[in-house]
Order: C-alpha cells, then sequence, then structure tokens
C-alpha cells in the first residue's frame, strides 16, 4: 500500500469513529425528503440561528481537518 493510500484510509477510519454509530451512516442511500424528515427542518425555512447554533456546538463547524504538510525532508525521503 503506498503512503498516499494509507493516509485517505485513515481519514476514512478517523470520520467513521466521528460518528455516533455506524448507523449515522446513511444519508446518501435516503431521498432528499427523508433526509429532511429525519433531521427537522424542511427547505423552505431551513433552521433557526438558535438550532443552527445548538447544533453546530454539538457537532463542530462543517469543514474538513487541514492536512499536515509534508516536511521538506519527508519530500526528498521520498
Amino acid at each position: 500500500m503506498q503512503k498516499g493510500e494509507e493516509a485517505k484510509l485513515k481519514l476514512t477510519a478517523d470520520a467513521l469513529k466521528g460518528l455516533e454509530s455506524l448507523s449515522d451512516f446513511k444519508y446518501h442511500k435516503m431521498s432528499s425528503q427523508d433526509v429532511l424528515a429525519q433531521m427537522n427542518t424542511d427547505m423552505e425555512q431551513g433552521l433557526t440561528s438558535s438550532e443552527a447554533q445548538k447544533r453546530q456546538d454539538k457537532h463542530g463547524l462543517n469543514e474538513l481537518d487541514k492536512e499536515e504538510e509534508t516536511s521538506l525532508w519527508e519530500r526528498i525521503k521520498e
């Protein structure tokens, strides 16, 4: 396995650990209407500011973790 593939697998494993359960990993299989119902929201009104803040406090920001920069030594070594 190459170093890049190993890093991707680690990121995937870390993301899966962040789920409360593997059953949380299901929304890509659901219809948009079912997802909206599950999330207690709708397309017209969305979330209130207070509900969005509660969810952000609970789950964190919707952003990817920053990748560590490869050091010059690592690049030379490769």
